[in-house]
């Protein structure tokens, strides 16, 4: 079985059978669990069904600055500024 299967506008990448798989169109590349797509990018915005971050989440720009959000040790979560590089 191939690993790619190829369709007419799109490419499908995964192993025929599995709940996962990732398909890649002109307007977007998603990833699929069972046929639904659980996250893709698209229009110049990634869009994320249920996000789980370790570490730290980032939002700003590099050079206008950064809000970090980073979890304690205690539980509670710190929202950090971090000025521009």
């Amino acid at each position: 079985l191939s690993p790619c299967k190829f369709q007419k506008v799109t490419i499908e990448l995964g192993k025929v059978g599995n709940d996962f798989m990732s398909v890649l169109s002109n307007e977007e590349l998603a990833f699929q669990q069972s046929g639904v797509s659980v996250a893709y990018i698209s229009d110049n915005s990634m869009k994320i069904t249920d996000a789980q971050i370790s570490r730290k989440l980032s939002l700003g720009q590099s050079e206008k600055g950064w809000f970090d959000f980073v979890p304690r040790s205690s539980g509670n979560l710190s929202m950090k500024w971090r000025g521009a590089s």
